[in-house]
């Protein structure tokens, strides 16, 4: 390398291939194969930067370290595969050597040890630097070499850092899972030190595990001690600290590439400008400089240290274990146990004596000052003593490690402590209409119940400074359980007697990390997990839904649509489970026989929180419409949000509201700071429920007036109201769900939201940001990924076209506006915070009804609501208190985990199969054997292959001439007539005749190329939609259909797809079936996913015997048509409105010869005709329909384009004379 040339930079990746970690402790989003395709896409990032980089990845095993690349190996050895279409084809080479030499290093490793060494392959990287150096400057030697003749050629240099130029830079990235072999401690040091000495950069990695070993005599996990420490390494903390480098251990294991790219692929000159995610433990908090015991290998504060090898030991040791250096062992007297320590001694010769204290009158301290670990970087003095050294008035204090919590609910190893069942839901019911016989009377009873207890927001007994303080809130639970709870729970205590808060808990003194693997250990239900569906808040629908018998799947009748909807509900989990469970409903023993008749409407905050369409996968995402509100925000605490989502509910359910109502609620807040989520979910529940619906909604504590008033307003408009503790909701934190059961409204639909004035849209429109936004990790979701949710969500959408009448005399009416006047209340609140409204508004809203200010709200709500406080509180505690134990012990794990997991999904009937990444049809467990031959992944993606010929249709369909009606075989009863539209202008390129379409998932609610078309059965091509929205035609499917245009009410053109006939339907092989049970099954469909505005939809054509033709024909209005001069006869299509222009027939033969269908004279009743034997059947005779493959059809024009020819109108007139 001369001067001049472009910069050159070699990164070398040592990458931890332990096996017994990467089977026993990595993560399930992270799995080994993933890892290695992780490192070769960030390797293969560094060399596309530029033509001059360099990379070598090194293997590390607790067995050996080999070089992966560059390898010795030649390739022919190898067996490479041949690199695919349009690859580069180093990168091939690249990828297929290191995957074929990990697995026989990996394969080729017995140890058992879950410990790494990378010291030796730090050594072989610097080594491999200093010959690559060497390599790019022959012209240099390493030693004088007088003999040499050639002064000029050979330049002599005496040292090695000659070798390195200023153009040529290496750095090395370790990627750690396994933890540190404290043997390698001498000898990753002194590699480090070289790497120092020579510029050499060191970057470390480090993935987490994510749990821990059983046992300590376990041998496969024998060298994990806690989570916290395991995850953490202070010598590769040391290493980059010395070095220049990065130390990061990552938060999220399944972000590993995403890590890599945005933290460890930028140059060192780039670096500065960087900032790092919170590593948990590592850069954010500083670098700990503490050494490792080499006995036990834990950090140490004060240790003993080897004079000779300086190996470090926790305990004294006469002789080192490193060195075998013996050492003197003092002798101690044993009644001077001061005898040979410099500082007891030095204290006597000043007068100290043993016994009393400090000072010249012994009036100081008579202790040693105890040595104390600072916590993130505090300095000396730092205010947290007055937590340690006081003592909260109930006698709770802050356990040190390893001290077993004593209160009065704490956990112990009782024997006689019941075992954990499936069984465990607590429920708590309660009714103030129990006693309440004339169902007719009820809803008047229930509006003049609620007006008499309705407070006033702007009214004194309403309002009063805000809580600060939960501890405080001992209205509905005793104090001492109270204390107890906010003591192991949160992170402050309070003493009242003095007024002095403590910020310091418990929970406090253990790591994140090991609290985590503690809370994930010591919770029975743990492993129950999120199954199937996309996370574990889809398992608690399921786990409600069982233990109330299917009250929210089965709210509507099977054939019927469920509407439900699903609020602050980000990414989905609840509707996944309803959509899913809707087609598998309980009980049933057979397979799914049609479509789930279900649809979901769903609005929640945009960003990091929204709708994860891409994930799911479990149920139809095609039954599902996210809405934004007018705001286009997600906001429910504004009002025009609620107004338009209720009018977008309206329009799609007919007035008529939804069946059920879910809140997943993303806000992980304190009660009090999450009460204006609470009061907006349960107005937004009252403003879509339609009569007898019922609603559910998580919830945290509920100690406040708020949040009691709130659920007991609730209680005058429900017949029944639960509060439920799931197992599968976590015991140890805070949890719990609010079910209201019938609603009570003399309504016959839903009650509706006002329109909110301009006034409270104008002063809302600034506190997007003030709203409670959900905090999640980075990598989530791109901004164009938002902007197409909010596109497909409708919020620009004009759903005014619903008739609905808002509500406003019943009692739901009532209570809608009257919590609209306490949100608007506490919005006002939120602006007085930040200085923008009057001072006097700082009082916050603490009560929304009237009861004596003792007692509470009367009819025995209040001690209800005590008693289930103070059962939920203890079992709180007895689990929060199990955690402390487990965190201070990584050996001790709940048995029963396994067996739990097993039972709880047998008893909520969730099939233990894998989740797989596509839409459930198509899992390798479910997708039917026609569908798996024609549909085949590859490395390249989702092929299709031919279609069989008995799924094929015609290219051409035979025209019906009029010497065709003259024939003996032309029965008119014998045909459907399937009335047929056009695409009237085709701009994009769009088939225009007939074509198989085959959908792979996704749709119109993940805005994927989904659909692909064929006409012969062996070219498929993707249907170019000019619309962004795609038809929601659920994955799986495989039907015969045509692409036509359709018209909306304001006369724009639209697109949309005609299913002509199917062969399955969401992985539901209905071949078999007749025709007109499969146009039945289309016509469900269609119907399920008809949402209103959508741009693209799929319809179902109107389906009649052909003499019904005339009377259609009669109905068919006369309208304005954008692609017509004139007026065209027009049939509405579908629900919102929008209008076909016919355009042909469709005659569909479905009986099988010699069968024919006639029409009595004398009953006027159609029977089933045998033309050879001259039977008649009123039942039709087995096998007399045709299935998919065998139906026959014939196209007939809507109007001939020449003289002569047969058209709809001839056929028709023709039909209808013959029947006179």
């Amino acid at each position: 390398m001369v001067q001049g040339d472009e910069n050159r930079e070699l990164l070398m990746v040592l990458i931890d291939l332990t096996p017994v970690w990467w089977g026993t402790y990595a993560h399930e989003n992270l799995i080994f194969p993933s890892f290695i395709e992780c490192i070769l896409a960030f390797v293969n990032c560094h060399l596309t930067l530029s033509p001059l980089n360099e990379v070598a990845i090194i293997g590390v095993t607790p067995e050996q370290t080999e070089f992966l690349w560059p390898s010795l190996t030649p390739l022919e050895d190898l067996e490479l595969q041949s690199c695919y279409y349009g690859q580069y084809e180093a990168f091939t080479i690249l990828g297929e050597t290191v995957r074929r030499k990990v697995q026989r290093l990996i394969t080729s490793c017995e140890s058992l040890a879950c410990t790494v060494s990378f010291a030796s392959a730090i050594n072989n990287a610097l080594c491999y630097y200093i010959r690559r150096c060497r390599e790019l400057r022959p012209t240099l030697s390493l030693q004088n070499d007088p003999a040499s003749s050639n002064t000029n050629a050979i330049v002599a240099v005496e040292d090695i850092s000659s070798l390195l130029t200023d153009n040529f830079h290496a750095r090395i990235l370790v990627v750690r899972a396994a933890e540190d072999n404290s043997a390698q401690y001498l000898s990753l040091m002194n590699a480090v030190f070289t790497a120092q000495k020579l510029g050499v950069l060191i970057d470390a990695c480090i993935i987490p595990p994510t749990r821990m070993s059983y046992s300590a005599d376990d041998p496969l996990r024998q060298s994990s001690t806690t989570l916290q420490e395991s995850s953490n390494s202070s010598l590769f903390q040391q290493a980059a600290d010395l070095t220049g480098g990065i130390y990061l251990r990552i938060p999220r294991p399944a972000g590993l590439l995403q890590y890599l790219l945005s933290v460890f692929l930028p140059r060192a000159g780039l670096r500065s400008q960087l900032i790092l995610p919170d590593c948990g433990g590592g850069a954010a908090t500083g670098v700990d400089f503490r050494s490792a015991c080499f006995c036990h290998r834990k950090m140490v504060d004060l240790s003993y240290v080897c004079s000779v090898c300086l190996s470090i030991f926790c305990a004294f040791t006469p002789i080192c274990s490193t060195c075998q250096t013996p050492f003197k062992i003092p002798i101690v007297a044993a009644d001077d146990y001061h005898l040979g320590s410099k500082g007891w001694d030095l204290m006597k010769r000043m007068g100290w004596i043993e016994g009393k204290g400090l000072g010249a009158q012994g009036q100081g301290r008579t202790q040693p000052v105890q040595a104390k670990v600072p916590k993130k970087r505090q300095g000396l003095g730092v205010a947290s003593s007055a937590a340690e050294a006081a003592t909260p008035s109930l006698c709770f204090r802050v356990l040190e490690v390893s001290e077993v919590p004593m209160g009065p609910h704490a956990w112990s190893e009782d024997p006689e402590i019941p075992p954990p069942s499936a069984d465990d839901d607590r429920v708590y019911p309660w009714s103030r209409w129990s006693n309440f016989s004339d169902a007719a009377e009820l809803p008047a009873a229930a509006l003049k119940a609620l007006q008499t207890v309705l407070l006033q927001p702007d009214s004194p007994q309403a309002l009063g400074p805000p809580i600060e303080r939960m501890d405080t809130q001992t209205r509905y639970c005793s104090e001492e359980l109270l204390i107890e709870m906010l003591f192991y729970k949160v992170g402050w205590l309070a003493d009242r007697s003095t007024s002095r808060s403590w910020s310091s808990n418990s929970l406090d003194k253990r790591g994140r990390d090991a609290i985590t693997s503690a809370r994930i250990r010591s919770n029975p239900y743990e492993n129950v997990r999120s199954g199937i569906f996309m996370n574990r808040a889809a398992m608690k629908m399921a786990n409600m839904d069982a233990l109330f018998n299917g009250l929210f799947s089965q709210a509507a009748p099977p054939n019927e649509i469920l509407h439900f909807a699903d609020i602050c509900a980000g990414p989905g989990g609840f509707s996944e489970y309803l959509t899913w469970r809707r087609g598998h409903p309980f009980n049933s023993t057979s397979p799914t026989h049609h479509f789930p008749h279900i649809r979901g409407y769903g609005m929640t905050l945009t960003g990091p929180c929204d709708f994860k369409m891409e994930k799911f996968v479990a149920g139809p995402a095609e039954t599902f419409h996210p809405f934004y509100g007018s705001a286009k925000d997600g906001d429910i605490t504004k009002w025009e949000n609620l107004a338009s989502f209720a009018q977008f509910v309206a329009h799609n359910t007919g007035d008529k509201g939804v069946h059920g109502f879910d809140v997943s609620d993303a806000y992980n807040l304190q009660e009090v700071k999450s009460k204006h989520i609470y009061l907006c979910q349960c107005l937004c529940a009252l403003t879509l429920l339609r009569p007898g619906g019922c609603f559910v909604t998580k919830l945290f504590d509920i100690f406040t007036d708020f949040s009691v008033d709130l659920i007991w307003l609730m209680s005058h408009v429900f017949k029944r109201i639960k509060l439920i503790k799931p197992i599968s909701s976590r015991p140890a934190n805070s949890e719990r769900y609010l079910l209201c059961e019938g609603l009570i409204t003399s309504n016959p639909g839903m009650a509706g939201c006002p329109k909110a004035p301009p006034s409270c849209s104008t002063a809302n429109s600034s506190s997007v940001n003030s709203a409670p936004q959900c905090s999640k990790a980075p990598f989530k979701k791109s901004i164009s990924q938002r902007a197409n949710a909010v596109k497909r969500s409708g919020g620009n959408s004009d759903v005014s076209g619903s008739t609905l009448q808002v509500d406003t005399a019943s009692a739901v009416g009532v209570l809608i506006k009257h919590l609209l006047a306490v949100s608007e209340g506490l919005h006002k609140r939120r602006k007085a915070e930040k200085g923008e409204e009057e001072t006097s508004l700082l009082f916050d809203i603490l009560r929304l009804a009237h009861y004596e200010e003792k007692t509470g709200p009367s009819e025995g709500f209040a001690d209800f609501i005590t008693s289930v406080n103070e059962e939920l509180a203890s079992h709180q505690c007895l689990y929060l208190s199990k955690m402390i134990i487990f965190a201070d012990n990584g050996a001790k794990e709940d048995d029963s985990r396994d067996d739990l997991r097993v039972a709880c999904l047998k008893k909520w009937q969730i099939p233990e199969v894998a989740r797989g990444p596509c839409s459930w049809p198509l899992w390798s467990s479910n997708i039917p054997p026609i569908l798996k031959s024609i549909i085949r992944e590859s490395s390249k993606g989702t092929m299709l292959n031919n279609l069989p010929r008995n799924l094929c249709r015609p290219t051409n369909i035979t025209l019906l001439t009029k010497d065709d009606l003259s024939r003996s075989s032309f029965s008119p009863h014998s045909l459907y007539a399937v009335v047929l539209s056009e695409l009237l202008l085709n701009s994009s390129n769009l088939p225009k005749q007939p074509v198989m379409v085959i959908s792979l998932g996704g749709g119109s609610a993940q805005g994927k190329e989904n659909l692909k078309y064929s006409c012969d059965g062996k070219k498929w091509s993707d249907i170019s939609w000019p619309e962004e929205i795609h038809p929601r035609l659920p994955a799986g499917s495989l039907v015969w259909a045509l692409v036509i245009n359709t018209y909306s009410p304001d006369r724009l053109r639209k697109h949309a797809l005609m299913l002509l006939d199917a062969a399955f339907i969401y992985g539901i092989d209905i071949q078999s079936l007749s025709y007109g049970e499969r146009m039945r099954h289309i016509r469900d469909l269609c119907n399920t996913v008809d949402f209103v505005n959508d741009s693209v939809k799929i319809i179902s054509p109107p389906l009649l015997l052909l003499p019904q033709m005339q009377a259609f024909m009669q109905q068919l209005t006369l309208l304005p048509c954008k692609d017509a001069p004139n007026k065209v006869p027009m049939f509405v299509a579908t629900t919102d409105g929008c209008t076909c222009a016919p355009k042909g027939l469709l005659l569909v033969k479905h009986l099988a010869s010699p069968w024919s269908m006639r029409r009595s004279r004398g009953t006027g009743f159609l029977y089933y005709f045998n033309e050879q034997t001259c039977e008649s059947v009123y039942a039709a005779p087995p096998g007399v329909e045709l299935p998919f493959s065998q139906t026959l059809f014939l196209r007939v024009p809507w109007r001939a384009e020449h003289d002569g020819e047969l058209d709809a109108p001839y056929l028709i007139e023709h039909c209808h004379r013959t029947q006179l």
